[in-house]
């Protein structure tokens, strides 16, 4: 029982992590926007680091998803759905979860696979806006 508490520690950490992380991502964008209406960057600039916080946000939604639906499989486990709610998760739903959550996993790992193996995406990304 003290490696599920544990386990189910380290997902609501990592879920709080990212929640800060999306926070702090959108107050990266307000600061960038306060920056173009004082003139401070070029276009270019804006628009690339536009381009970046907004494929980390993606990434960091992601990862709320998978922590989210861990967070239920491990709540089960722990069997604190008995203990705060006063009923017992379906063994579907927490399938369910489970399944959202590795399904995520498996896309990410594809992800890093696919830009590990070609660097194209990135030059044709810098060259588009370039």
């Amino acid at each position: 029982m003290a490696k599920m508490i544990i386990w189910f520690s380290g997902i609501l950490s990592s879920f709080i992590y990212n929640s800060i992380n999306l926070q702090v991502s959108y107050q990266r964008e307000s600061d960038l926007k306060k920056t173009v209406l004082r003139n401070d960057q070029t276009p270019r600039t804006v628009l690339n680091t536009l381009n970046k916080i907004s494929s980390d946000r993606i990434l960091i939604m992601y990862n709320l998803v998978r922590n989210f639906s861990d967070l239920m499989v491990a709540t089960r486990e722990v069997k604190l759905d008995k203990i705060v709610l006063r009923t017992k998760f379906n063994n579907g739903i927490v399938g369910i979860f489970g399944m959202v959550s590795s399904t995520i996993a498996m896309l990410q790992l594809y992800r890093k696979e696919i830009e590990m193996q070609s660097p194209m995406p990135q030059i044709k990304r810098v060259m588009s806006y370039g």
